[in-house]
């Protein structure tokens, strides 16, 4: 799916890739089975699931993600909320970060707080959080001397045996590849629907 002009309301999609390079003045909603880009401006939130997801273009309210890759450098107006294999947040977001995260970096201005648990978080130079980061890890963050928390650093140690850590991997990897499948047979499913959309 290619969205290349301006949508008065929402988009709704289920779709195999997306890419959106125009204007959508409410909320992006939708499941994709590959990768999603969006360059153009959502004026609501974006709420998505997907296997890569890339954000460039602004977002003026929430943004809500499950993905096995997210890449974000266009504003996010309020919360990130996210599960995913891994985050950089390179952008700057208007309030709060919360995130379950395999691997997380920050490289951007964050308003408020971030909550995040993870197995690796990167604080780049150039990220300055207004209030604290609390994160749950087995080892401490990669902090560059130049990022700033004007809050508390905490870290909340999370002991799990190699096993353990070896069966969360093999769940991370089985729950992608099950909503690639997920993603395609939706696709294919819904192709008349998609088919009018395209008309």
């Amino acid at each position: 799916v290619i969205v290349e002009g301006v949508v008065q309301g929402d988009l709704f999609v289920i779709t195999g890739n997306l890419t959106l390079s125009g204007r959508v003045e409410g909320d992006v909603v939708g499941m994709v089975g590959g990768p999603a880009r969006i360059s153009g401006e959502v004026g609501g939130s974006v709420r998505i699931a997907a296997v890569h997801l890339e954000i460039t273009g602004p977002v003026g309210d929430d943004l809500a993600a499950v993905v096995a890759e997210g890449t974000v450098t266009g504003a996010i107006g309020r919360d990130v909320l996210a599960v995913a294999g891994s985050l950089a947040l390179d952008g700057a977001v208007g309030r709060d970060v919360r995130a379950q995260v395999f691997r997380m970096s920050i490289d951007g201005p964050i308003a408020r707080d971030v909550h995040a648990r993870t197995d690796r978080l990167t604080l780049g130079d150039e990220a300055v959080v207004g209030g604290d980061v609390l994160y749950k890890a087995s080892s401490d963050a990669r902090i560059d001397p130049s990022a700033a928390v004007n809050g508390q650093l905490t870290r909340r140690e999370v002991i799990a045996p190699v096993w353990a850590k070896a069966v969360t991997r093999l769940f991370a990897v089985l729950s992608v590849f099950g909503f690639i499948v997920a993603g395609l047979i939706a696709t294919w499913g819904f192709r008349d629907v998609i088919e009018i959309g395209r008309e």
